[in-house]
């Protein structure tokens, strides 16, 4: 999505220099396939995919769109809306696709980068010998977070002979109708696809390290006569889009604990509340309530998550009232008490690798610096405003450190940082 804004407000704030024909004014390097353009949308598309912040409020400011089906849109909308925000600005006409960034490293003779590129097949594994430098004056980061898939690591995950599917690398031809399925994780990925499995699968077994805060979602479609005003009556759409912004930036509060503050206890009130009315026996409600204070973790917004693990049949093997994973055979899932829990596919929900920012790119700047070692050690992984890092000059970190949100749009902070 950085890369798609990028490659816009170039062209929309500097017409004469970056225009369609100068396609060697700037090139966007993307590791998809031709016409991949949608970011976590595009390598994301698991059952159930949806976005948890309000559609009108998840979109790019200089290119809106008013006719959303609904408050959360779900992955395929998103997805080709931000494709149509590509091809109407022609972007595909300044990118490289199947390539893959490897590395920059600062030439201060020439005041600029040499970036090494390298080709991927289509299952985005490196093609040997595909190596090429290229010198760019400025290098824009727009590679994100949510995309490349954190693995855990489990002895023996190599070893299950059924199909082991990522979230984030999901297969569109996986039929788990009438199977036994296992799924590791239960984050904001994983309460998305989980309803989907249960309503084909055999049996679902769901390994549960850490209880999620869930709170009502609330979805609903917007009518025929909403996307009437919003497109047609003047500031509609943006009036509703401000106030769904306000209203985000305001839940910040929930998550500031004060005796003068009553908001927590309100949003622990709706938290209990959903928990007392969708599952109804005790020992399940004991298994499914977060031992840990609100505002550690994502808070997660679903209305299907608690039907979906109680239904007849789901087993939730929670680590600490059950026992946690031992390790994985080619049967399924070994728990440290010794049972096999048996699987004919593997669903991992174990979300990205967040922390490793920038993973796995190599940056080198002044007099050799690597970037992955400064932010590795010294103050930790910073940049000035989330963009600018010293000692890297011409380098723009879009969706950069201390930029990530938990409680509205990610798309509203890339955009100012253009």
């Amino acid at each position: 999505i950085s890369g798609i804004v990028a490659g816009a407000q170039l062209q929309r704030r500097f017409p004469h220099v970056f225009r369609r024909g100068a396609t060697d004014s700037f090139v966007i390097v993307e590791r998809g396939s031709k016409g991949s353009f949608g970011g976590t949308w595009h390598w994301n598309q698991y059952p159930g995919a949806a976005c948890d912040v309000p559609s009108h409020l998840y979109s790019i400011s200089f290119f809106p769109k008013s006719d959303w089906s609904e408050k959360w849109a779900p992955q395929s909308e998103i997805l080709a809306y931000l494709q149509a925000c590509a091809a109407h600005f022609h972007l595909a006409e300044f990118t490289r696709f199947a390539t893959e960034v490897v590395g920059a490293r600062w030439d201060a003779a020439r005041n600029g980068y040499l970036v090494t590129l390298r080709g991927v097949d289509a299952a985005g594994v490196a093609i040997p010998g595909s190596e090429e430098l290229v010198f760019a004056n400025v290098v824009i980061s727009g590679v994100g977070m949510l995309n490349t898939p954190s693995l855990p690591d489990i002895e023996g995950l190599d070893s299950f002979k059924g199909p082991v599917v990522h979230s984030a690398r999901w297969d569109k031809d996986l039929n788990a109708k009438g199977k036994k399925v296992a799924v590791i994780g239960t984050g904001a990925s994983a309460i998305q696809f989980v309803p989907e499995i249960v309503k084909v699968a055999s049996h679902v077994t769901i390994f549960q390290r850490t209880r999620p805060y869930i709170v009502w979602r609330w979805n609903y479609k917007y009518s025929a006569v909403a996307k009437f005003i919003f497109r047609y009556i003047p500031f509609a759409r943006q009036l509703y889009r401000l106030g769904i912004m306000l209203t985000t930036d305001a839940s910040f509060v929930y998550f500031m604990r004060s005796k003068l503050n009553p908001f927590p206890r309100l949003i622990y009130l709706a938290i209990w509340l959903q928990r007392q009315l969708q599952v109804r026996n005790p020992e399940m409600r004991r298994r499914l309530t977060p031992d840990y204070p609100f505002g550690c973790k994502r808070l997660l917004l679903t209305d299907d998550w608690y039907p979906a693990v109680t239904r007849p049949n789901v087993t939730l093997v929670d680590s600490q009232l059950d026992s946690g994973i031992a390790r994985i055979e080619p049967r399924g899932v070994v728990t440290r008490d010794g049972r096999l829990h048996e699987a004919d596919v593997l669903a991992l929900g174990t979300g990205f690798k967040v922390a490793e920012l920038l993973w796995p790119l190599e940056f080198e700047g002044v007099d050799g610096r690597s970037l992955r070692k400064e932010w590795a050690t010294g103050r930790g992984t910073r940049a000035y405003k989330g963009v600018f890092v010293e000692g890297f000059p011409n380098l723009f970190v879009l969706y950069g450190p201390n930029t990530n949100l938990g409680h509205s749009s990610i798309i509203f902070m890339v955009r100012p940082a253009e």
